[in-house]
């Protein structure tokens, strides 16, 4: 993008609202483009509440014990059974594979573990709006 400071970014408008609702985005992101549409306020609050109750259950509920640490959802690091990442560790090895069979000669077998990658590729659930493009 070629901008080197931070105040380079206050008013630029070169980013885009992904996910957000008209109301939220012309509260709190005026002038930003928006083609997507997402989450409305109240719907914001009620995860941001979710989140909070979990994190405070001391403070919503008086009689409950406080939960001394909070749970990880996975959202920046892989973690099994938690939110879905496209690149996961299990499809990172199969690609790893293909390429280093390849590599070394072994052709058949890296179009094998191609394969492979590719099923997981075409069955995985949606987790960008590239994937729901055709």
């Amino acid at each position: 993008m070629g901008i080197g400071t931070l105040s380079s970014y206050m008013g630029a408008q070169i980013f885009e609202a992904i996910g957000l609702s008209k109301e939220v985005v012309d509260t709190a992101f005026r002038g930003t483009p928006s083609r997507v549409g997402g989450l409305t306020m109240s719907e914001i609050a009620e995860e941001v509440n979710m989140f909070y109750s979990r994190a405070f259950p001391d403070v919503l509920n008086p009689e409950s014990e406080a939960r001394r640490r909070l749970e990880n959802y996975g959202y920046v690091k892989f973690v099994p059974r938690a939110e879905y990442h496209h690149n996961t560790p299990g499809l990172s090895k199969s690609l790893h594979k293909a390429v280093r069979a390849a590599s070394e000669g072994r052709y058949a077998e890296g179009v094998d573990h191609y394969k492979i990658f590719m099923d997981s590729i075409n069955v995985r659930p949606v987790t960008a709006l590239r994937d729901l493009l055709k």
